[in-house]
């Protein structure tokens, strides 16, 4: 197992959480081999250590222990998911590509004013995972941006607000190309 600096290993085991709910559906206790596999933890030495990160999760309130159907878990709770949300926003961002498909991806919002807290957060993240505004809620990029952007607003839980589609031609395009330092 990859040698983690302190704290890294229980980062790990959060992100599989929100990558693909490895501790939510198959940490039934005692059969963590998934988790286990996940992070190359082949000698009993790793497995102690992934064992100790679980328990200072769960010590932490950002593991809960579950019992439902008869069948034992831990999954995230709401301060973990959080956390868990907070590491991977850090990695997000659009990423430039070596060549432009002279496409534009548009991003519109509506979020209520009545959530207007979680409106200035989505676009604030949206801009820092590199989208540019060319009107309020409404973003650009010429670089492919929809699983960031899907991760964004699946985590407000404000999907049913947000409108996305790819142009091959927008107004002032010429103005737009430079932020970017672009040519058609």
């Amino acid at each position: 197992m990859k040698q983690f600096k302190k704290g890294e290993l229980a980062k790990q085991i959060l992100l599989l959480t929100v990558a693909g709910g490895v501790v939510a559906t198959v940490c039934v206790l005692p059969g963590l081999a998934i988790i286990f596999k996940e992070l190359d933890a082949r000698s009993s030495r790793d497995r102690y250590r992934v064992q100790r990160s679980l328990n200072a999760l769960k010590k932490q309130g950002l593991l809960l222990h579950e019992v439902k159907n008869g069948t034992e878990r831990l999954v995230l709770s709401d301060t973990g998911k959080e956390k868990a949300w907070s590491y991977l926003a850090e990695d997000l961002h659009i990423k430039n590509q070596k060549r432009w498909d002279k496409k534009w991806r548009v991003l519109m919002f509506d979020i209520p004013e009545s959530k207007g807290r979680i409106r200035r957060e989505v676009s604030w993240k949206i801009r820092d995972i590199g989208m540019k505004t060319i009107q309020n809620s409404v973003f650009i990029s010429p670089f492919p941006c929809k699983d960031e952007i899907d991760k964004v607003i699946q985590h407000y839980n404000v999907t049913k607000y947000f409108i996305y589609f790819e142009a091959d031609t927008i107004e002032l395009e010429q103005d737009i190309l430079q932020i970017w330092n672009l040519k058609k």
